[in-house]
C-alpha cells in the first residue's frame, strides 16, 4: 500500500467523519445535555468541555461524575517517534542492524444520541520506515489506513461499555487489495467508582494476531494531590502535575500491530515461506516525559527511553527476528475542539 492509497483513505475518512461531526445531534431535541459543561452553562461549550482524566473534570467541575465528561467530543492526535540503531538477530544468525521511524495521526468523533450513547467514528493512518545494513527479511514499511467505529454507552449507573472497530488495510508494500483487510476489535467497561477513581476491563480481538485474543485490565487514580496512576494498556504511566499545564510522567508503551506482506515478499527477499505471510511487529518500551497543555485546546508531549524489545514475528511461518535494546525519542500533540 503506497502514499497514494493512503491518501485515499484519509480523505474519504475525512468527509465521513467530518460529515458526522458538522451533523445535527440528537441532542438538540432531547430534554437532557450530554456533556457536564452543557449543563453548567447556557453558552456554547468551550474546547475543554470534555476533561480526559477523572482528576481533571473534578478540577473542573467537582460535581461531575459523568463518563462522557472525560470523553473529548472531537479530537485530533498525531505522533512522530524515532527508534535508534540497534543489533538484529534471527535465532543466533546476525542479520545486521535496524533504525526505525514512525508517524501516527488520526481523527475521532463522539456524536451523542442521547445522555448515555454516543458513536466513536473516525480515522487513523499509521506508517513505519525501517532502515537496515544486512536483513533480508526486515520489511522496509508497515502501513495502516482504518476507520474507526463503535460507540460508548452508560448502560448502568457509573458503567461505561465501549465497542470499537477499526476495519482498513495493514501491509508491508503497495498491495492495496482484500488480502490486506483486517477489522481489529476492541470491548471494554469501565466501572467510575468515584471522580478520582475508575477501573478498566477489556480485550482485542485481531485475527492476524498470534494469540487473538488478549485481556487486560486497568485502573486510573487520582491518589494524591497533583498525583495520578494511569495504568491502562497500551500506555502505562505514572503523572506528577509539576504546575498549572505541565505534567510530567514515566511509564511505558506497547506498540504494533498487524499486517500482510506482498504475494511475492518471500520471493524478493530470499525466502518463499514469507509470499503473503503474517507478520505480527511489536516494541515494548519504558521511558519518561513531559505534557505541556498552553491552552484547553491544545497538548504537546515530549518522551524519550529505552526500547527494550522490537521483534518481527512471521508466527505462520514460524520465522522471528528480534533486536537489542535501544533508545528512541517521541513527539505528539493532541487538539480537541
Amino acid at each position: 500500500m503506497g502514499m497514494r492509497s493512503i491518501l485515499i483513505t484519509v480523505a474519504i475518512g475525512l468527509a465521513f467523519t467530518l460529515g458526522v461531526a458538522s451533523a445535527p445531534s440528537a441532542q438538540s431535541n432531547r430534554p437532557f445535555p450530554a456533556r457536564q459543561s452543557e449543563r453548567t452553562s447556557h453558552s456554547k461549550p468551550g474546547p475543554h468541555s470534555s476533561p480526559k482524566t477523572l482528576a481533571d473534570a473534578a478540577e473542573k467541575n467537582p460535581g461531575s461524575r459523568h463518563p462522557f465528561d472525560m470523553i473529548p467530543e472531537n479530537e485530533i492526535r498525531l505522533k512522530a517517534s524515532y527508534g535508534f540503531s540497534s543489533d538484529l538477530r534471527r535465532g543466533t544468525v546476525s542479520e545486521g542492524r535496524v533504525a526505525g521511524l514512525h508517524l501516527d495521526w488520526g481523527y475521532v468523533a463522539t456524536p451523542n444520541v442521547n445522555e448515555d450513547f454516543q458513536y466513536r467514528l473516525g480515522f487513523e493512518v499509521s506508517r513505519s520506515s525501517f532502515s537496515y545494513n544486512q536483513s533480508n527479511t526486515v520489511p522496509n514499511t508497515l502501513e495502516g489506513a482504518n476507520f474507526v467505529a463503535g460507540f460508548d454507552w452508560v448502560f448502568y449507573p457509573n458503567w461505561l461499555l465501549r465497542l470499537e472497530a477499526r476495519p482498513g488495510i495493514y501491509s508491508t508494500g503497495s498491495d492495496f487489495d482484500s488480502r490486506a483487510f483486517n477489522v481489529p476489535l476492541l470491548l471494554g467497561a469501565s466501572y467510575f467508582v468515584d471522580r478520582d477513581l475508575n477501573w478498566i476491563f477489556g480485550l482485542t480481538f485481531n485475527a492476524w494476531r498470534d494469540i487473538p485474543v488478549i485481556p487486560g485490565v486497568g485502573v486510573r487514580w487520582a491518589f494524591a494531590r497533583d498525583w495520578q496512576a494511569n495504568l491502562v494498556f497500551p500506555t502505562p504511566r505514572l503523572e506528577y502535575r509539576v504546575a498549572p499545564g505541565v505534567r510530567v510522567y514515566a511509564g511505558g508503551e506497547w506498540k504494533g500491530g498487524s499486517y500482510r506482506t506482498e504475494q511475492d515478499f518471500g520471493d524478493t527477499h530470499g525466502d518463499p515461506a514469507l509470499n503473503n505471510a503474517l507478520l505480527d511487529y511489536r516494541e515494548i518500551r519504558a521511558g519518561g516525559g513531559v505534557r505541556v497543555q498552553p491552552n484547553d485546546a491544545l497538548a504537546f508531549e515530549l518522551e524519550t527511553g529505552a526500547m527494550l524489545d522490537r521483534r518481527y514475528h512471521y508466527f505462520r511461518a514460524d520465522k522471528q527476528i528480534r533486536s537489542d535494546t535501544a533508545p528512541y525519542v517521541q513527539l505528539g500533540a493532541s487538539f480537541r475542539f
